[in-house]
């Protein structure tokens, strides 16, 4: 069994009602739901919330919700708690989680499909989304910025790195549920990436973020 959900919380601080965003006539989260029907991987779709206008919105796309409880609703609370709740709540124990967030919303049916033919089913795996770049990447430590792969004198042309950075998109998270439900973690032991265009790979954080992608649509 293979279970598409989205965790659509209604508070937002960066962008209010972000996921209610318009890009194009449709949605964050209308377009979301329209892209894992379209799929047609999914034996069970749902979104969980805390707001009544977002659980409407999917009950008018005739997928599951699920009522999200203040616990997993606040500011400090995990993807991970809110997704144990619906598991728990629903009464799913086995088969494949898509965990999909709508505010990537360049995932597209076509990269459902293709992440599960990629994914092995195994117990200890999950398949994240995102992209690869190969520019100079810095890190901080202790005020200071240190280059990630190569030193910074003998760093090559940019084009020439060995070292290629996998970009977490936050588009979708694969992995088998009964092994979360024991390490209540997505992260499981093989982690794999399912590659997409830079472009496609928006993800809705910040204002500027919005307006970048209505742009693109």
């Amino acid at each position: 069994m293979k279970v598409g959900i989205i965790l659509a919380r209604g508070g937002s601080k960066g962008i209010i009602n972000k996921n209610l965003q318009m890009i194009g006539e449709t949605s964050l989260l209308e377009k979301s739901i329209k892209t894992m029907l379209i799929s047609n991987i999914f034996s069970r779709i749902i979104v969980s919330s805390d707001s009544s206008k977002i659980l409407n919105i999917a009950k008018e796309c005739n997928v599951e919700t699920h009522n999200r409880s203040e616990i997993t609703s606040n500011d400090s609370s995990t993807s991970e708690e809110a997704l144990f709740e619906v598991l728990a709540d629903k009464g799913i124990n086995n088969g494949t989680v898509f965990l999909i967030q709508c505010t990537t919303p360049f995932l597209n049916s076509q990269d459902l499909q293709n992440i599960d033919k990629q994914f092995p089913h195994g117990h200890n795996h999950t398949i994240i989304t995102g992209y690869y770049e190969n520019v100079h990447h810095w890190y901080m430590e202790k005020d200071k910025i240190k280059p990630i792969g190569e030193s910074a004198e003998l760093r090559s042309a940019r084009q020439k790195q060995k070292t290629k950075i996998f970009v977490e998109n936050g588009g979708a998270y694969v992995f088998d549920i009964a092994s979360f439900l024991i390490t209540r973690n997505r992260f499981l032991k093989e982690v794999d990436a399912y590659e997409m265009s830079k472009e496609n790979s928006i993800d809705i954080d910040l204002p500027i973020d919005l307006k970048i992608a209505r742009f693109l649509s």
